[in-house]
């Protein structure tokens, strides 16, 4: 007999977990596959004066092949006098095997990379007009896969003449080894040969395990030629390059394949959310003589996201060294200038000394906001958080930011350092990013959590953002419509009950029209140094729908609230990150919205680690848990985890960046085990459900597994289950992952009775 909560396979006879939940499937199905707008592009139409063309990028969850669908459909806008005058929208075209398309300031010219064949390179089509007239094959011999990650680059750069893109690709293999077993003359018959593996080069983990180094190449549109740019830093991987406005050189970014702001360990660490990485601005000239690059930012840590004002005088960029000087992979960024024209003197003439001196803060760290209203820092996990042209004339830039819990877009006068919101409704229940812009239009994304995304435009300067044509906005399936209308949220504020007393604000979710406390998940996000925002999460509707109220905190050391707030919680990680979460869900029962007796928690990564603790710590307030990917155990995670600098920072705080080193002393694992929900193993009694990603290198599933061991060994043991993902890793966001991690955990939740249903 199949034990309750299974059902029995017709044709095998195998239980079938979890069943009882076909309803909750139905839902899920419904909101999985909704698309999300990704990217936005702006060119110039060639056949129409005044008339621009918009093309609109998606991603779509495609759970049967458990991939992500890409498609793009584009519309024009007939007059940029007028925001209304929008042509018919194109039938949306499927992106299947395109790497990259970069399309030249003047619309007339696109360089489209395709996948090549099986192990082979790949295909760069040069457009003009509205033709291919070069298509080129690029061997993996020239370079490896086009990148175009978001990270370390966002397509190619072309010059101002458009004769020339300058891109980021993955270099060539190192080395190989011999044929082996394979005859001396391998022309002729005899055995098959095979090669070994080779030496190991070092990766940049989690999500990049199978990158080589990002390098820079140069494409002639002409002639098609393709070549490797000479004279870049050593040891390191490039990417994020921009012409010069006159096109005699490309300033890019390095980023250093050893963490020279740790001092003790020779390592390459985790790229991936991680703004803690040593990396430079670097200027290589490209008319004349081969040079070698030149830095631009010796006196930063980090600097990235170059961008040259219209008349080539100035060079804007961000850096994020309030994270690599502390350790904390992500914090407050600061804006900077470079004053072009002294530069290139002191670039051209080898007597002029101080290469970099001409450097100003435009915007620097704000410790602490005076109010929410105020101005908190720049904020994200972007490495190029600036669109593509982010200048308003010579003096104003444009890009988006984390502000509170929000995303919003601000203007910044880079003369005065003056930063303004240019957004509608400043303080409403959505985000608003920056998508693209020109000299006269702008797109941005409004989203929420009833608003998978709205295409907006305004007119650059003046900022009155009005909707885009509904033709192209993301329509829903009626039970998604329905769904969404019925929600409330309300964000509250709330008063830490130890240590520093920085206001901490969170939401509360449930459906509109319920009387009395109801059921609760409490969450808290994944970083630590991360945030939620009023954004659409798939999940959420699909919660609240089945009769949850949904508790989250943007608990101290959340970005967005002011550097302060960030550098709060490391070395407090497990104290104070924890007793915000029990302050919110105190508040949300002091409000009326929870019934404290049925209360489960959840989360992944650090909010997973928060998720340990709570159960252990607090193990009379919670049901029952659910942990994806989650650190439990920071002694045993610091010797298999891609970012064991995270551990020494969060554990030790200030003095985690110079203890840290590739082999913890005594004193180092004490203090990590006594941070660690591992610690409070023997107090937990809520039942407990692990989701795994096999191939997660950020918080390797052992970590899970050896928490799981110690738990299991009691003779009192709560019940506990394990369901491991073996093709994902640390975000577990394959699209059937998707949809099975949120019904798993409905799943568990509804089996140990927060719904009231229990087993």
């Amino acid at each position: 007999m199949a034990s309750e909560g299974t059902t029995k396979d017709a044709k095998n006879g195998a239980p079938e977990v979890p069943s009882g939940m076909e309803e909750e499937a139905k839902l899920f199905e419904e909101f999985l596959e909704i698309p999300v707008i990704t990217k936005v592009t702006l060119r110039n139409d060639q056949s129409i004066n005044e008339a621009v063309n918009i093309s609109v990028y998606y991603s779509q969850r495609n759970t049967s092949a458990n991939a992500r669908r890409k498609f793009m459909t584009s519309l024009t806008l007939m007059d940029q006098k007028d925001l209304n005058s929008f042509g018919p929208v194109a039938y949306p075209v499927e992106l299947a095997d395109t790497l990259m398309n970069s399309t030249s300031p003047s619309g007339r010219r696109m360089v489209v990379a395709k996948k090549g064949g099986e192990g082979d390179g790949c295909c760069l089509e040069i457009w003009d007009g509205k033709r291919v007239v070069k298509s080129i094959f690029v061997p993996k011999t020239t370079h490896g896969s086009i990148v175009n990650d978001g990270l370390f680059s966002r397509g190619a750069s072309w010059n101002g003449d458009e004769t020339k893109i300058v891109y980021a690709a993955e270099s060539p293999a190192v080395d190989r080894t011999p044929e082996w077993g394979a005859p001396a003359n391998k022309e002729g018959p005899g055995p098959k040969g095979w090669r070994g593996k080779g030496s190991f080069q070092e990766d940049w983990g989690e999500q990049r395990d199978d990158m080589r180094p990002p390098t820079l190449f140069t494409m002639d549109i002409e002639t098609g030629s393709i070549e490797a740019l000479e004279g870049l830093p050593e040891n390191c991987s490039c990417g994020q390059a921009v012409w010069t406005r006159d096109g005699t050189g490309v300033v890019f970014v390095g980023w250093n394949h050893t963490a020279t702001n740790f001092n003790n360990v020779a390592l390459r660490l985790g790229f991936v959310y991680c703004l803690n990485r040593p990396c430079s601005l670097y200027y290589k000239k490209l008319s004349g003589e081969d040079s070698k690059s030149v830095c631009l930012t010796p006196s930063l840590l980090t600097a990235m996201g170059p961008r040259f004002s219209p008349n080539g005088s100035t060079l804007v960029f961000f850096s994020c060294d309030n994270a690599a000087k502390s350790g904390v992979h992500c914090a407050s960024s600061t804006l900077h200038k470079l004053d072009w024209t002294q530069e290139v003197a002191r670039l051209n003439d080898p007597s002029i000394s101080g290469v970099g001196d001409s450097m100003k803060t435009v915007v620097g760290t704000v410790r602490v906001p005076e109010s929410a209203d105020h101005f908190p820092g720049f904020y994200g996990f972007d490495c190029d958080p600036f669109p593509l042209e982010p200048f308003v004339g010579e003096s104003t830039v444009v890009c988006s930011t984390e502000w509170g819990p929000r995303i919003t877009t601000v203007s910044i006068d880079i003369e005065t350092g003056v930063v303004q919101r240019i957004v509608p409704e400043p303080n409403g229940d959505h985000s608003f990013t920056l998508a693209a812009m020109n000299k006269t239009v702008a797109l941005a994304v409004q989203s929420g959590f009833k608003c998978p995304g709205r295409l907006m435009i305004s007119r650059v300067g003046e900022w009155n953002w009005t909707a885009v044509s509904e033709d192209v906005q993301v329509s829903l399936p009626t039970k998604v419509t329905d769904v969404l209308k019925g929600l409330e949220m309300e964000l509250f504020t709330i008063k830490p009950t130890v240590g520093p007393e920085f206001p901490v604000q969170g939401f509360m979710f449930r459906k509109k029209g319920v009387s009395g406390p109801q059921p609760t998940i409490l969450s808290g996000h994944g970083g630590p140094h991360s945030s939620t925002v009023m954004g659409y999460y798939m999940n959420i509707p699909c919660i609240l729908e089945l009769g949850y109220t949904l508790v989250l905190v943007n608990y101290r050391g959340s970005l967005g609230y002011g550097e302060d707030f960030v550098q709060a919680l490391p070395g407090n990680v497990g104290t104070y990150d924890v007793a915000d979460c029990i302050a919110a869900l105190d508040h949300s029962v002091e409000k009326g919205w929870t019934d404290n007796s049925r209360v489960g928690v959840m989360g992944g990564s650090h909010g997973g680690f928060l998720t340990g603790h709570l159960v252990g710590q607090h193990p009379e307030r919670f049901l029952a848990g659910v942990l994806l990917n989650p650190v439990m155990n920071l002694a045993h995670m610091v010797s298999t985890s891609d970012i064991s600098d995270w551990i020494y920072v969060e554990a030790l705080g200030a003095a985690g960046r110079d203890r840290f080193t590739a082999i913890p002393t005594p004193e180092d694992y004490e203090v990590f085990l006594s941070k660690s929900p591992a610690r409070y193993v023997n107090q937990v009694k809520a039942p407990l459900l692990f989701l795994l990603g096999k191939k997660d290198r950020r918080v390797p599933v052992s970590d899970g597994l050896r928490y799981l061991a110690a738990l299991r060994s009691r003779e009192d043991a709560p019940e506990s289950s394990v369901w491991m993902f073996p093709e994902d890793n640390h975000p577990l966001d394959k699209p059937q992952t998707d949809f099975e991690r949120t019904l798993c955990s409905m799943w568990w939740f509804k089996k140990f009775g927060v719904l009231g249903n229990s087993k």
